[in-house]
Protein backbone atom coordinates (compact mmCIF):
# COMPACT_ATOMS: atom_id res chain seq x y z
CA UNK A 1 0.00 0.00 0.00
CA UNK A 2 1.38 3.58 -1.13
CA UNK A 3 0.20 6.17 2.10
CA UNK A 4 0.41 9.56 0.87
CA UNK A 5 1.14 12.03 4.16
CA UNK A 6 0.46 16.15 3.26
CA UNK A 7 1.27 18.70 6.09
CA UNK A 8 -0.33 21.73 4.55
CA UNK A 9 0.37 24.99 4.93
CA UNK A 10 2.67 28.10 3.64
CA UNK A 11 5.04 25.49 2.53
CA UNK A 12 3.31 22.15 2.51
CA UNK A 13 4.82 18.73 2.93
CA UNK A 14 4.58 15.49 0.65
CA UNK A 15 5.44 12.23 1.36
CA UNK A 16 4.99 8.92 -0.47
CA UNK A 17 6.12 5.69 2.03
CA UNK A 18 4.91 2.27 0.53
CA UNK A 19 4.27 -0.52 2.90
CA UNK A 20 5.25 -3.28 0.58
CA UNK A 21 9.29 -2.04 -0.01
CA UNK A 22 9.29 -0.54 3.44
CA UNK A 23 10.91 2.32 1.51
CA UNK A 24 10.08 6.01 1.41
CA UNK A 25 9.18 6.62 -2.83
CA UNK A 26 9.66 10.67 -2.70
CA UNK A 27 9.73 13.18 -0.38
CA UNK A 28 9.33 16.96 -1.35
CA UNK A 29 8.26 21.08 -0.31
CA UNK A 30 5.68 22.75 -2.06
CA UNK A 31 5.89 26.70 -1.61
CA UNK A 32 2.98 28.42 -2.48
CA UNK A 33 -0.22 28.04 -0.07
CA UNK A 34 -3.20 27.47 -1.61
CA UNK A 35 -2.23 28.02 -5.11
CA UNK A 36 1.56 25.81 -4.69
CA UNK A 37 -1.21 22.69 -3.89
CA UNK A 38 -3.52 23.48 -6.51
CA UNK A 39 -0.64 23.78 -8.84
CA UNK A 40 0.73 20.78 -7.80
CA UNK A 41 -2.01 18.49 -8.06
CA UNK A 42 -2.94 19.38 -11.76
CA UNK A 43 0.54 17.91 -12.59
CA UNK A 44 0.40 15.11 -9.68
CA UNK A 45 0.25 11.44 -11.17
CA UNK A 46 2.10 9.34 -8.37
CA UNK A 47 -0.33 6.51 -7.77
CA UNK A 48 -1.20 6.07 -3.93
CA UNK A 49 -3.82 3.81 -2.07
CA UNK A 50 -4.54 6.22 1.18
CA UNK A 51 -4.27 9.99 1.96
CA UNK A 52 -3.46 11.46 4.92
CA UNK A 53 -3.46 15.30 5.97
CA UNK A 54 -2.32 17.13 9.60
CA UNK A 55 -5.72 18.12 11.09
CA UNK A 56 -5.59 22.64 11.86
CA UNK A 57 -7.07 23.58 14.96
CA UNK A 58 -7.41 26.80 15.53
CA UNK A 59 -5.59 27.58 18.93
CA UNK A 60 -6.90 30.20 21.36
CA UNK A 61 -3.20 31.11 22.58
CA UNK A 62 -2.48 31.95 18.71
CA UNK A 63 -4.16 35.50 18.10
CA UNK A 64 -3.71 35.58 14.33
CA UNK A 65 -3.27 32.45 13.14
CA UNK A 66 -2.40 31.81 9.78
CA UNK A 67 -5.18 29.84 7.88
CA UNK A 68 -3.15 28.51 5.05
CA UNK A 69 -3.37 24.79 6.27
CA UNK A 70 -7.36 25.04 6.78
CA UNK A 71 -7.73 26.68 3.35
CA UNK A 72 -5.92 23.86 1.50
CA UNK A 73 -7.67 20.90 3.29
CA UNK A 74 -10.91 22.56 2.41
CA UNK A 75 -9.57 22.72 -1.06
CA UNK A 76 -9.17 19.19 -0.92
CA UNK A 77 -12.39 18.64 0.43
CA UNK A 78 -14.41 20.85 -2.34
CA UNK A 79 -11.99 18.18 -4.84
CA UNK A 80 -13.48 15.42 -3.68
CA UNK A 81 -10.66 13.90 -2.16
CA UNK A 82 -11.04 11.30 0.26
CA UNK A 83 -8.33 11.66 3.35
CA UNK A 84 -8.07 10.72 7.05
CA UNK A 85 -7.72 13.91 9.09
CA UNK A 86 -4.86 13.58 12.18
CA UNK A 87 -4.83 15.83 14.97
CA UNK A 88 -0.47 16.79 14.98
CA UNK A 89 -0.23 15.63 18.43
CA UNK A 90 -1.66 12.26 17.51
CA UNK A 91 0.68 11.36 15.25
CA UNK A 92 3.88 13.12 16.95
CA UNK A 93 3.28 10.91 19.89
CA UNK A 94 3.12 7.87 18.51
CA UNK A 95 5.72 8.50 15.75
CA UNK A 96 9.09 10.51 17.41
CA UNK A 97 11.49 12.80 15.33
CA UNK A 98 14.36 9.94 17.30
CA UNK A 99 12.21 7.26 15.43
CA UNK A 100 12.36 8.70 12.02
CA UNK A 101 16.26 9.34 12.17
CA UNK A 102 16.55 5.57 13.52
CA UNK A 103 14.64 4.52 10.55
CA UNK A 104 17.18 5.98 8.35
CA UNK A 105 13.88 6.32 6.10
CA UNK A 106 14.56 9.96 5.54
CA UNK A 107 18.06 9.10 4.00
CA UNK A 108 19.05 11.41 1.15
CA UNK A 109 15.89 13.92 1.64
CA UNK A 110 15.83 17.07 2.33
CA UNK A 111 14.33 17.75 5.66
CA UNK A 112 13.86 21.70 5.32
CA UNK A 113 11.58 22.99 7.62
CA UNK A 114 10.74 19.73 8.96
CA UNK A 115 7.35 19.93 6.92
CA UNK A 116 8.55 16.92 4.81
CA UNK A 117 9.36 14.98 8.07
CA UNK A 118 6.01 15.70 9.39
CA UNK A 119 4.24 14.41 6.09
CA UNK A 120 6.25 11.22 6.79
CA UNK A 121 5.59 11.27 10.11
CA UNK A 122 1.39 11.18 8.96
CA UNK A 123 2.34 8.03 6.43
CA UNK A 124 3.93 6.11 9.33
CA UNK A 125 1.32 6.73 11.83
CA UNK A 126 -1.38 5.56 9.31
CA UNK A 127 0.68 2.24 8.71
CA UNK A 128 1.64 1.65 12.43
CA UNK A 129 -1.56 2.36 14.38
CA UNK A 130 -4.37 2.33 11.90
CA UNK A 131 -3.21 -0.48 9.51
CA UNK A 132 -1.48 -1.83 12.35
CA UNK A 133 1.43 -2.92 10.01
CA UNK A 134 3.81 -5.08 11.72
CA UNK A 135 6.82 -4.50 9.31
CA UNK A 136 6.62 -0.71 9.41
CA UNK A 137 6.23 -0.66 13.18
CA UNK A 138 9.49 -3.08 13.66
CA UNK A 139 11.60 -0.74 11.18
CA UNK A 140 10.33 2.37 13.23
CA UNK A 141 10.20 0.78 16.36
CA UNK A 142 12.44 -2.01 16.59
CA UNK A 143 12.80 -1.92 20.32
CA UNK A 144 9.04 -2.13 21.07
CA UNK A 145 7.79 -5.46 21.71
Amino acid sequence: MIILGIDPGVKTGWALYDTDCLAVVDMWETDGGVQGVVDHMKDFTEPYDKMVVERFELRPDVRYPNLTPRNIIGWFQGEGYKFDLVMPATHKKVVKDADIRQSKLMAGYKIGKGHTRDALRLTLYYAMAKLKHEPTIRLVKPNVE
